[in-house]
């Protein structure tokens, strides 16, 4: 479920989103890897068009939050 593509490293196919289970509010959870340091953390996605993702990690219990908006390549 959910492999980076990353054409600035060679970080290709690591996987990233991980154990993501459908929720509430058409939203999955799960856990998410920062490839750069190794991290996991909270995670939820949730489509946001036919190729758009809406990612958010949390960390701390959900006490610092971050997302990003992803596009799917063709």
């Amino acid at each position: 479920c959910g492999y980076s593509i990353d054409a600035k490293s060679n970080k290709n196919g690591e996987q990233v989103l991980i154990n993501m289970r459908p929720s509430k509010d058409q939203k999955w959870s799960g856990r998410i890897l920062d490839p750069n340091s190794g991290s996991t953390y909270d995670s939820t996605i949730a489509m946001k068009g036919t190729d758009t993702l809406r990612v958010q990690g949390c960390a701390f219990g959900g006490m610092f939050c971050g997302g990003q908006t992803w596009t799917r390549l063709n």
